[in-house]
């Protein structure tokens, strides 16, 4: 249950800030003395319709329990294989990346996903240095 005395921050972040292309971030974060945990929240709606929305009362609950939690914004099946896995892997690197300055632990990073992004979700966990899905360049490179 979640302790409903913590309150949280939510922002949302362009993860590629500058690019010819958005990749929101959602972020929860409780508010606290962290860093704390996160998990990377993949929306459902059978590759093609899902939205970071549809991730609010399950990030709202994670960050009420001390966990932070980022409902990511990522491309869709219409963008072909394999777009999705490539904005997954890029957000872990980037959480990793930016995690001091999220007061995020960045060896406490989780995945969970509805439907469809419960199969990304497992696809970016079990393959994470796959060649396909590392093509977006991040600051702290590939092991971020």
């Amino acid at each position: 249950m979640p302790n409903e005395s913590l309150t949280q921050n939510v922002q949302e972040i362009d993860l590629l800030e500058g690019s010819d292309r958005e990749l929101i971030l959602r972020l929860h974060t409780p508010v606290g003395v962290g860093p704390f945990p996160v998990v990377l929240d993949l929306h459902g709606g059978a590759w093609c319709k899902g939205h970071i929305d549809d991730c609010s009362v399950r990030d709202d609950a994670l960050a009420a329990a001390g966990i932070a939690a980022g409902a990511l914004d990522f491309r869709d099946g219409a963008s072909g294989y394999p777009t999705s896995n490539q904005d997954i892997n890029y957000a872990v690197r980037w959480i990793k990346s930016n995690a001091v300055k999220l007061n995020i632990d960045a060896d406490r990073i989780g995945l969970v996903g509805q439907s469809s992004g419960g199969h990304l979700a497992m696809l970016a966990a079990m393959r994470p240095k796959d060649a396909r899905y590392v093509q977006i360049p991040c600051e702290g490179g590939m092991d971020a």
